[in-house]
């Protein structure tokens, strides 16, 4: 991660607009967080330069940025005291998921034969959006279903997440052994993901969600999402050489794809 010029935020500190930003800050509401703010990044200053400033996470300062996409009947709501901050980012999170997001290429060494195609974001709940049941074995045409179906889930969720940049970017090194201590493709000892067999995985992913509201704070927000994805990743992910990588594969290119890093 580039490291913050000391001159730059000294600097920052002096102009008018930061000046008074700090002043109030405190006493500012969410969305006047947000106007102020979105001036800020209008004239091509950092988010982390700004939170350096403000003296709050990089993270804190992307969701009130985020709230300039609530609706005018939210904003309203959020004013009157009758819509939170959470619930809000929960709204813009979910629109997200129905929005057209880009498409990963093709990979021609994944013999799994998925079509990257398949994975559409969406919030309606298909049939045959649910882990093959057949069990122990699975067929190739099961194989393919599977991947198909958890790319879609994955990428679902790591949305809903609403991140990008360099926290997306520690996110994906988490899933690969970061220093949380959590490894996605890491060998499972048993077969627990049996457990969701005929299961919808955005069902069992939510039922999964750790108890408590989502931290602000980037290192508690990471290892909020660390905790999160390995109570779900067990249930629905076989602990198969193959088709692990090739989920991870698929989701990573799925972001790498778009403006997201």
């Amino acid at each position: 991660m580039p490291k913050i010029n000391v001159s730059k935020i000294k600097s920052l500190h002096r102009q008018p607009k930061f000046k008074r930003l700090l002043a109030d800050w405190a006493q500012l509401p969410p969305l006047e967080r947000t106007e102020r703010l979105c001036c800020l990044v209008d004239e091509d200053v950092s988010r982390r330069a700004i939170a350096k400033v403000v003296g709050c996470s990089e993270a804190w300062i992307r969701q009130l940025l985020d709230l300039q996409n609530l609706t005018a009947e939210e904003k309203q709501a959020m004013r009157k005291g009758s819509l939170g901050v959470v619930e809000a980012l929960r709204r813009i999170r979910r629109r997200r998921l129905v929005q057209p997001q880009p498409q990963p290429a093709k990979d021609p060494t994944v013999d799994l034969h998925v079509d990257p195609k398949a994975v559409s974001l969406t919030t309606q709940q298909e049939p045959e959006a649910r882990i093959p049941a057949r069990s122990p074995e699975l067929t190739e045409q099961d194989k393919a279903k599977l991947v198909v179906l958890l790319v879609q889930a994955f990428v679902e969720w790591i949305l809903s997440l609403g991140i990008r940049g360099a926290l997306l970017a520690n996110l994906f090194q988490e899933f690969r052994g970061g220093p949380r201590g959590f490894n996605l493709l890491a060998p499972a000892k048993s077969q627990p993901w049996e457990v969701s067999l005929g299961s919808d995985p955005r069902a069992v992913i939510e039922r999964c969600r750790p108890e408590g509201e989502i931290p602000t704070d980037a290192g508690a927000f990471l290892t909020y999402c660390v905790r999160w994805i390995a109570r779900w990743s067990p249930q629905l992910m076989p602990p198969d050489l193959h088709i692990r990588p090739a989920i991870l594969d698929r989701v990573s290119r799925f972001f790498q794809g778009g403006d997201w890093f």
